[in-house]
């Protein structure tokens, strides 16, 4: 019912603040401080704030204080009858922001029982500015969005004793006009997706969530993750990437606790894209696991994504991967992603600007003939003529070690560098070959067909 209403009101302080207890009432401590924190951010109202801070408050105190008895580890000293002050000077073993060093009581000080608990256990209440101070970090970001552009920063629980950014993104928008080349893909995203996005009136007509799942696969190197942020930066959405090593936890269950804890972020802070990359690591196929623990992530990746509970309307969840054919099969139906889009290699114009790109700020001598570059380097991905770049480079520079002249990179070398470099793509594009030949009843990957028969016949 909650969710409900904060889809209708996704501004309301007072909703997010019922939602933040139910999950801390649940134990979910992560998720319940990421909605007292969206809570206290819109807030207007001073009663309202500090029944915030207080619930705050009691999820550090249930996440962070040790349960043990401070009056063992204690040295007291200096008390003074006059003024009756209490100094603790030293505890050990427990964490320094709970603890006050030099704390003083006053025998004038009117009595609170829960002051006074608090002060036997040896540590304070955190007030607001504390709370915001180690729970808000992402504060400073957002004063600095006109910065970051559609990025943003995430916050989550990593483990129970401590908060880490595991996503934190700082690149400046990106749109497709950053991109060269690829006019055919970029029409074919913009008819699918981004015109949709902008037309909620015909979703809600036909009764059709907006979001979804879209999965980007092609060879290495092709612009897969470049893809994902400018799909983003089009239809002008916050941009959350989550890495394998955010999600990835050695402890039982961590992992799948971190997962969801992504999710509960983003529908937090939705309309947004989620951005997945390498998702074949946690949506690898049940029937290839060999390790359950991996099987389970798999299964809470389905659940999240379009499960009993799962409210993923707004969440534009984008996956990257080079290896399709090792997904789920639950993962490719229809509610999670069900929109495959194949990124291939570099076409003409795009080629032609990725070398533009890698030359700039290197010595070149004379015109580059960017026409010949382009011509010559056919299913070369973007890595490939990173490459290129690179190894004409060294090889100047080995010649002016040598005692050669010094001089900036020219056409002949980029030429013989070309003949060095062999294009990755086409051992990818071997084997999709024969995995459309023998497993591609369903026709998910006709797009690859088409590109291979057009382009690739010689394979």
């Amino acid at each position: 019912m909650l969710q409900k209403l904060l889809q209708e009101m996704p501004d309301k302080s007072e909703i997010l603040y019922l939602l933040g207890l139910e999950y801390a009432e649940n134990g979910e401590s992560a998720a319940a401080m990421n909605y007292f924190i969206a809570a206290l951010k819109r807030c207007d109202e001073k009663e309202l704030e500090l029944l915030i801070v207080d619930a705050m408050s009691s999820v550090v105190k249930k996440e962070k204080v040790p349960q043990m008895d401070l009056k063992e580890n204690s040295e007291i000293s200096d008390m003074q009858e006059e003024n009756k002050m209490v100094k603790i000077e030293e505890y050990s073993n427990f964490p320094k922001e709970y603890l006050e060093v030099g704390h003083e009581v006053e025998a004038n000080d009117e009595f609170d029982e829960d002051k006074e608990i608090m002060k036997e256990k040896g540590y304070k209440e955190a007030n607001k500015e504390e709370l915001v101070e180690e729970f808000e970090d992402g504060e400073e970001a957002n004063d600095n969005d006109k910065y970051l552009g559609n990025i943003i920063d995430f916050q989550v629980f990593k483990t129970k004793k401590e908060i880490n950014k595991f996503v934190k993104e700082r690149e400046e928008k990106v749109t497709f006009s950053d991109i060269g080349g690829y006019e055919e893909l970029k029409n074919m995203l913009t008819i699918r997706i981004i015109k949709p996005l902008f037309n909620p009136s015909i979703f809600q007509k036909f009764r059709k969530k907006i979001g979804g799942g879209i999965l980007f696969y092609g060879p290495p190197g092709c612009g897969k993750t470049f893809f994902a942020r400018a799909l983003a930066g089009e239809c002008n959405l916050h941009f959350l990437a989550v890495n394998i090593s955010d999600i990835l936890d050695p402890y039982i269950g961590q992992s799948e606790k971190n997962l969801k804890e992504v999710f509960e972020y983003a529908r937090i802070h939705k309309p947004c894209v989620l951005f997945f990359d390498e998702v074949d690591t946690f949506g690898y196929s049940r029937i290839k696991q060999r390790q359950e623990s991996f099987r389970v992530l798999t299964d809470e990746l389905l659940l999240q994504m379009d499960g009993f509970k799962s409210e993923n309307e707004g969440i534009l969840v984008i996956g990257a991967t080079n290896t399709p054919w090792d997904l789920d099969m639950a993962l490719l139906r229809q509610g999670r992603f069900d929109r495959l889009i194949f990124v291939p290699p570099p076409d003409l114009e795009a080629r032609k600007e990725i070398f533009r790109v890698k030359l700039i700020g290197r010595p070149v001598d004379g015109e580059i003939n960017y026409d010949l570059l382009a011509q010559r380097t056919s299913f070369f991905s973007g890595a490939d003529i990173e490459n290129v770049v690179e190894t004409a480079a060294e090889t100047i520079i080995d010649d002016i070690l040598n005692g050669g002249k010094e001089r900036g990179i020219t056409t002949e070398d980029l030429l013989k560098a070309i003949e060095n470099v062999k294009p990755s793509t086409i051992e990818w594009l071997r084997i999709m070959k024969n995995y459309i030949t023998f497993a591609n009843e369903d026709g998910r990957f006709d797009d690859v067909a088409k590109f291979i028969s057009k382009y690739c016949k010689h394979l």
